[in-house]
């Protein structure tokens, strides 16, 4: 999940994407304020959270 129109040269990794079989979710950076990824990932964890029984749960990010 990220920004994925801030990449440079976002074409180059396109296909390494593809090959990987990696599923990237755009989330545009709304304003320069709210880390809108983190809220993403924040209401994706709570919803598999609620909808699955879960024993363990993990994320794993990068932040720069």
């Amino acid at each position: 999940m990220g920004d994925w129109t801030q990449i440079p040269n976002w074409g180059q990794m396109e296909e390494l994407v593809i090959e990987n079989a990696i599923n990237p979710i755009q989330q545009y950076a709304y304003n320069n304020r709210k880390n809108a990824t983190d809220i993403g990932y924040d209401i994706d964890a709570m919803d598999i959270l609620y909808s699955i029984r879960l024993v363990d749960f993990c994320i794993v990010s990068s932040d720069s």
